[in-house]
This record gives structure tokens, sequence and C-alpha cells, in this order.
């Protein structure tokens, strides 16, 4: 028996297994790529309040929970223990801008930032803009608006899960309803895009959060962008552990012929009633079996 436990197979087998456990814990062994997407409240450097915003927090968070996250984007900013300072915020934007691939203060191409980052999570938070300097009209277009990059980020890149986030509230009392009214069309939105098969989540920064945590009328102060951050991570933690609660693994070790092995007997290793032919080609299955569960 101590020779059969000193073997190589016996050795690979036990590494092989010790995957299946990894996989269950951490769900994944790559980093998840996230680009925060959005205006002045994904930037968070409005008037040099707070450059980092939300992300500062998020970031924490994931590090505390053992998600390996990098953020990505072609803008950076961020305090000095704001470790990976990449995102997508621009300072102004509507969220027709990104639909058209257009801004009056600078040329965004969504679709050329998603071909280049490939990001795995998408973080969408518009709307304030839209109101504050579109009125009526531009904000009941919001929804659809979200929508249509929802459907762009699905055609470029199909895996990619993409959080909607509902608007804080402002003291602005002309825009308060304007935001209510699309915080109040984006589950519905959401939902047609889930059964459309789009792997689209809603976020709901609203439910979070109150007029004090606001720095102005309308931007967060530190305790609304760790509200913030928290609700964003909730869906990610979600989204991360999904593959791994619905992956369910039977492993079992049989000859050839189907029975049950006995010693001395030609071992024949199998995951998920798949027939892996020995330790070694089990440890790749393994392998592939966790990269293919991530983030589904």
């Amino acid at each position: 028996m101590a020779n059969a436990m000193s073997s190589p197979s016996y050795k690979r087998t036990i590494i092989a297994l010790a995957m299946v456990v990894l996989c269950s814990v951490s769900g994944a062994f790559s980093v998840i790529k996230i680009m925060p997407l959005g205006d002045s409240v994904t930037d968070g450097s409005h008037r040099g309040r707070y450059p980092g915003a939300y992300r500062i927090k998020l970031y924490e968070l994931c590090k505390e929970a053992g998600i390996d996250i990098d953020f990505v984007g072609s803008k950076r900013n961020g305090p000095e223990s704001l470790p990976d300072k990449e995102h997508e915020g621009y300072i102004g934007m509507w969220s027709d801008c990104i639909t058209k691939n257009t801004n009056e203060k600078e040329d965004i191409n969504l679709k050329e930032k998603l071909d280049t980052f490939k990001p795995d999570i998408l973080l969408v938070l518009f709307g304030y803009n839209d109101v504050g300097h579109g009125g009526s009209d531009n904000a009941t277009r919001v929804p659809s608006n979200l929508g249509a990059i929802i459907d762009l980020a699905h055609a470029k890149l199909p895996a990619t899960h993409v959080i909607i986030g509902t608007l804080t509230s402002t003291k602005e009392s002309d825009w308060q309803s304007e935001f209510v009214a699309i915080n109040k069309e984006l589950p519905g939105m959401v939902n047609r895009k889930k059964a459309e098969g789009k792997k689209a989540y809603l976020a709901d920064h609203f439910a979070a959060t109150t007029l004090d945590d606001l720095a102005d009328n309308v931007h967060p102060n530190a305790e609304g962008y760790a509200k913030i951050a928290k609700v964003w991570f909730d869906v990610i933690a979600e989204i991360a552990d999904h593959p791994v609660e619905a992956q369910r693994y039977d492993f079992s070790v049989r000859k050839h012929a189907g029975q049950p092995a006995k010693e001395g007997g030609a071992k024949v290793f199998y995951l998920n009633g798949r027939a892996a032919i020995n330790s070694s080609t089990l440890l790749l299955r393994l392998s592939r079996t966790c990269k293919k569960i991530a983030l589904k």
C-alpha cells in the first residue's frame, strides 16, 4: 500500500482531486477583467473630489473575498491606495454618446474598447448627464441606450457579463423624478435581455444609498461610493460563484469493463461520467473543465 501511495500515478491523482477542490473554492484560475464604464461617477475626479470613485472600495472588497480582478480601460486615475487604476469613466458622458460612439468632449468607441480590453464583466452606470443636461426627452431614452450597450457587448463578446447600475438619488428636485423613472424601467429591460440569452444583471444603487451619501447635489461622497461598490461587488460575487455552484463533479475509478476497479486492475478515471483513461489525462481534463466553467 505504501508503494502504491508513493507511485507517480497516485500522486497525479491526488493533484487532480486537489484541483477539484480548488475549482470549488475559487471558481476559476484566471483573473477577472472588469471594465468600469460610465461618467464622472465612475471617474470620481469631478471637481477633484474622489478620483477612483467606487473603484477604490470595490477593489478592496474583491481582494478581501479572494476574487482576483483586473480593472481595464483606456483611462487611469485614483489614489495611491488603489493599485489598479484603469477605467472607462468620462466626465459629462451621456448614455447615447456610447451607443453613437461620439462625445462633445472625447471620442469614444466602445466597440474598439471591447476589442482591445476584452472584459469579462462590464459595469455600466449612465443617466446622470442625460437628465442633467438633456432633459426629459433624453432621459426617456436612457433604458434603451443601456440596452443597446448590452446588445453591443453581447455581439462583440458573448461571454461578457454586463451589470447595469441604477442611478443614486439627487438633491436636484427637478431631476429626481427622472432618475426614479429611469430606475423603474431598468429591471424590465435587463430581464428582457436575459430572456434573449444575454448575460445581463442589475445593480440597484438607488436602494442602497440616500441623500446623505452625496458630496453635492449629484455626486456621491466617500460613503456613497463605498455603498455603490458593495452593490457592484454583490453582483460580481454572484457571477463568480455561479458556475461553481452549477457544476457538480462525479469522480470515480473503474475497470475498463465498467466494473468498480479492484487492486491490481486496469483503472480508468471518470469525471462526470466521461472516461479520462488515466490520471495524467484526468489532470488535464480537470484543468480544462475548471477554465471552461469560469464566468459562464
